[in-house]
């Protein structure tokens, strides 16, 4: 089915390490007319922790996007508190969580019906598989990723 780059997003690329880029269509930026880019954004921004929430590390820094402070709705996951976690099924559980609050916007605004979140250990010790469904009006995607505390590297969508 061919889709109109000039609709959606501004589609994020990401390669197997390092941040997302943008990339051209000749002089115009390709879109995402789906939601991959949305999800990427919501799972691999750092949310702002909640002042209960344990922090990885010991400089009391709580992340998250400054605006935060001013929404009644935050952008991004809290994904980035498991860092130096041992991997075991709360932790993957906790994980699961967290992906699944971080996409909740999308539940709030109508563009997803649900959303389904299943962690697995991935083959490092410092990483777990995450597979979320989301089923929203026009069917399911699936999204497959990888979360690795050394490098938080992205597996890509399926």
């Amino acid at each position: 089915m061919a889709t109109s780059q000039s609709q959606g997003d501004i589609k994020f690329i990401y390669d197997t390490v390092g941040p997302a880029d943008i990339s051209l269509n000749g002089a115009t930026l390709l879109r995402d007319p789906g939601f991959e880019t949305a999800v990427l954004i919501s799972l691999f921004s750092d949310r702002r922790a909640d002042m209960d929430d344990p922090l990885p590390s010991e400089d009391g820094e709580r992340r998250g996007w400054w605006g935060d402070a001013l929404a009644t709705a935050r952008i991004g996951s809290r994904l980035w508190l498991l860092d130096r976690s041992n991997i075991n099924p709360t932790t993957i559980a906790q994980g699961e969580q967290y992906v699944e609050e971080s996409l909740g916007w999308m539940l709030a605004d109508g563009s997803a019906k649900t959303i389904k979140c299943t962690g697995s250990r991935g083959a490092r010790a410092d990483e777990i598989i995450f597979e979320v469904t989301i089923t929203g009006p026009a069917g399911s995607v699936f999204f497959k990723f990888f979360y690795n505390w050394k490098y938080q590297l992205y597996g890509g969508a399926e």
